[in-house]
């Protein structure tokens, strides 16, 4: 006779309950704040950045030094429960809280909030700090400037640890080719310095996969001067017919395909435009003067179809940024959407067939959908493809274009029209490819099956990353859906 269902899960569950005692036992011992599931503020400190996604992490703590971490990372891998750091909270697929489906401890890294800036332009900056908070900050000390993207609250430590690409890549190279070293709690709660003389190969893995090695509490970045000058630009269509809009595109992907100078950045915008069509819309940045920026831009301009309206300012550093950017100032609450993303890296302009198959879908699909949908299609090369793909852990650096195929719902909160949204994305994707070989972490697919995150987010490099997990967190402390696995 069958046993019941019940009774088949019991000792899970009773395990589930002795390691989350264990582990409140052991965190109540520490010095940091604590919060259980049955904690007043539990249920807002552990809603998502994506409310599509309810996480349910068995704890959360708030350490103020290393040492701090260090003590819960043993507690938590003495009872056998995963570790999760949380920098900013921004994982599309809400990593940072454990994700949908892991029971786990969140470090949350809210009070590291140290940037300095030495007289070489080296900036130690601890990874409870938002990108808004950087970029002010680095500012603030000398005029420096690092290559970061465009959301003032997403955290440095996630964005720099699994690429972290912005307007100011194309010419200083992704973010996590400005680190030069780390400070890194590991998996049996000992503090360690990294660099490449320190540690190369662990150095090597936490520039493109740092969560599944242990917890960065601060990063070393080599900045750079801040432009004197930065120019502006928008350039837009509206109301165009789809071959207008295939033409332009294809102008865009072939202009980045003969590399221009590094000093532009170019990202193209598409989303339904409200009147049944397309928008369709180049926005972007020229570190340099008006002058350079036209004579730069002329020959994607020559290649347009006509009709466009160009749009061009010329601004300071933080007045750039923040025209791109909105305000840097990350004080007040963090924004929230409901939302499903995929992401595709291309090493080759689109081929006329593809190019035809992605706008019909975004006429057909698209144009009257009632989701809040883009995408975005970011250029790349430039300064990110002198590196090696092998260089560090993050392995894309062939790629032409980025795309970022985003859809919230209607009303950007719950519920999710999980069957409708997954559909439009999926269908925006394989419109494009029906064999993605590459994607970008930073916009994190959970839908991924594990063959296919494996090659897409660390492709030729996964089999070190493997080896080094191994002998760094032999234990699997610090895991989740799509953390690295270990080498058998």
């Amino acid at each position: 006779m069958a046993r019941p269902t019940s009774l088949l899960l019991l000792p899970a569950l009773l395990g589930l309950a002795a390691a989350q005692s264990n582990l409140t036992d052991c965190l109540s011992s520490l010095s940091s704040t604590l919060l259980l599931p049955s904690s007043p503020s539990y249920d807002a400190k552990s809603t998502a950045y994506n409310l599509r996604l309810h996480p349910s992490p068995l704890a959360l703590v708030y350490p103020s030094s290393a040492e701090d971490i260090a003590s819960a990372v043993r507690c938590a891998a003495e009872a056998d429960v995963p570790v999760i750091a949380r920098s900013g909270g921004h994982s599309y697929a809400a990593y940072g809280l454990g994700g949908a489906d892991e029971e786990a401890l969140v470090i949350s890294l809210d009070s590291l909030k140290k940037i300095e800036v030495d007289e070489n332009g080296k900036a130690t900056i601890e990874t409870g700090n938002r990108l808004g908070d950087v970029i002010q900050g680095i500012w603030d000390e000398g005029e420096r400037a690092l290559p970061t993207g465009t959301c003032p609250y997403v955290g440095i430590g996630g964005h720099a640890a699994f690429g972290g690409y912005g307007p100011f890549s194309r010419k200083a190279g992704l973010l996590l080719d400005r680190i030069s070293g780390a400070k890194v709690v590991l998996a049996n709660g000992t503090i360690t310095s990294v660099s490449e003389t320190e540690q190369p190969d662990l150095f090597w893995a936490l520039r493109g996969a740092a969560p599944s090695f242990g917890i960065v509490t601060s990063w070393i970045f080599d900045t750079l001067p801040a432009p004197n000058n930065t120019v502006g630009f928008t350039l837009n269509y509206w109301g165009r017919p789809k071959e207008d809009l295939v033409s332009a595109f294809d102008a865009f992907q072939q202009f980045f395909a003969g590399n221009p100078p590094d000093e532009l950045y170019i990202v193209l915008v598409l989303g339904p435009d409200g009147s049944g069509r397309i928008s369709f819309q180049l926005q972007g940045n020229y570190f340099g003067s008006e002058d350079d920026f036209r004579a730069t831009t002329q020959p994607l301009l020559d290649a347009l179809p006509e009709g466009y309206d160009l749009q061009v300012n010329n601004y300071g550093w933080i007045d750039g940024v923040e025209a791109t950017s909105g305000s840097l100032d990350t004080s007040g609450p963090a924004p929230n959407d409901t939302f499903y993303a995929k992401s595709l890296f291309i090493d080759e302009p689109l081929s006329s067939d593809a190019l035809d198959s992605y706008f019909t879908y975004l006429f057909e699909e698209g144009a009257n959908s009632d989701l809040g949908w883009y995408a975005m299609s970011d250029a790349y090369n430039g300064a990110i493809s002198a590196v090696p793909s092998n260089a560090t852990a993050f392995p894309h650096r062939s790629a032409l274009l980025s795309f970022q195929l985003y859809a919230s719902s209607p009303t950007y909160s719950p519920p999710y029209p999980s069957d409708e949204g997954f559909a439009f994305v999926d269908g925006l994707l394989g419109s494009i490819t029906s064999e993605p070989k590459a994607a970008y972490i930073n916009y994190v697919d959970p839908r991924l099956e594990q063959a296919q995150w494996e090659e897409q987010y660390f492709g030729g490099n996964y089999e070190r990353l493997r080896q080094i997990k191994r002998e760094v967190d032999p234990g699997n402390v610090f895991r989740w859906q799509q953390s690295v696995r270990l080498a058998e």
